[in-house]
């Protein structure tokens, strides 16, 4: 039961952790093309 318990915890961790890390990727490209667009 506590190890259950465990494992959803962990991989709820672990989904966040990837959602942040995809979230973080869309704010760069967004700041890249801003950049580029602003550059022309």
């Amino acid at each position: 039961r506590i190890l259950h318990n465990a494992w959803i915890t962990t991989s709820k961790l672990r989904e966040s952790v990837t959602f942040r890390r995809i979230k973080l990727q869309q704010l760069r490209q967004h700041a890249k093309l801003t950049a580029v667009l602003q550059g022309q």
